[in-house]
């Protein structure tokens, strides 16, 4: 019902009619808006939950948090700490002094992240005074590389790196909720173009020289990548000249003895000549 003031006509059953002396007046008492902002934070920090809900009534308002993970308050707003990553939700209700019995509830689900541990990533090869782009890892909302020497930009994902010699660089990663992670690269720098396969390797799953891959500085594609045994029996080919993709010693799923295997590949460079390259390396087990 609209709000105004009302009188009561009753209605006996043989249909007798009467107007009930005096009138009733009905008002509509208004109810909170509950709303609220928070910016996520990184786990082990606080998490701020700012009050933004609106009011048009009179009395007062009153509210409850419930904030996850046990956690509850009873104030305005209300900040937590997590001590765990992970999607909170989060509930607000908003009470009304004038209707107590007719509470409102906001709900929000929020991202709250937690720090990465840091990586060593693969070593980047590069050309003498020729620009080579770094690629940090793609969860950060803010980048800083340091030493900045020879980068392009050093608060971009993937900057360019011009170098004249070997360089360590540490890449400072922040997520959107402020959590810090500080991974490192070496960039070996070469004179000049160059294909270089390793003349023996161990695959013995150390963790160290594992697999065996081609290094190319100053070529632009890998046509193949071949590996051949004593028997010149074809053991492995790729066209992708990264560690991920190389030789583990394995051969249909078994373990290929140690002694000496030939190597041949196919590659592109810079200026779209194609080079055939072969060799030999050594298992040792």
């Amino acid at each position: 019902k609209d709000e105004g003031t009302y009188t009561v006509e009753v209605i006996s059953a043989a249909g007798c009619k009467a107007m009930a002396s005096g009138s009733a007046i009905l008002t509509q008492k208004a109810q909170p808006i509950p709303a609220f902002t928070v910016t996520p934070a990184c786990a082990g920090s606080a998490t701020d939950f700012v009050n933004s809900s609106t009011y048009a009534g009179t009395g007062n308002l009153s509210f409850n948090w419930n904030l996850d993970d046990g956690f509850s308050a009873n104030t305005t707003d209300a900040s937590q700490i997590y001590t765990k990553g992970g999607n909170k939700r989060i509930t607000m209700t908003a009470v009304s002094s004038t209707c107590p019995n007719s509470p409102e509830t906001a709900v929000a689900l929020v991202a709250i992240t937690s720090s990465r541990p840091a990586v060593k990533l693969g070593p980047v090869d590069a050309m003498a005074g020729q620009p080579v782009t770094l690629q940090a890892r793609t969860f950060g909302q803010v980048y800083a590389w340091s030493p900045a020497t020879g980068l392009s930009d050093p608060s971009s994902a993937r900057p360019d790196a011009t170098l004249s010699k070997d360089a360590n660089y540490t890449v400072t990663i922040t997520d959107i909720g402020g959590c810090v992670t500080v991974d490192t690269v070496h960039v070996r720098v070469f004179p000049g173009q160059r294909i270089y396969v390793p003349t023996a390797f161990t695959p013995n799953g150390d963790g160290l020289n594992d697999r065996l891959h081609p290094i190319m500085v100053g070529f632009k594609e890998l046509t193949f990548f071949r590996i051949y045994n004593r028997y010149g029996n074809l053991v492995h080919e790729t066209n992708i000249s990264d560690a991920a993709h190389g030789w583990d010693g394995r051969f249909k799923g078994y373990n290929q003895p140690s002694g000496t295997y030939v190597w041949a590949l196919r590659a592109t460079d810079d200026n779209g000549k194609v080079v055939d390259k072969t060799g030999t390396f050594t298992i040792i087990r």
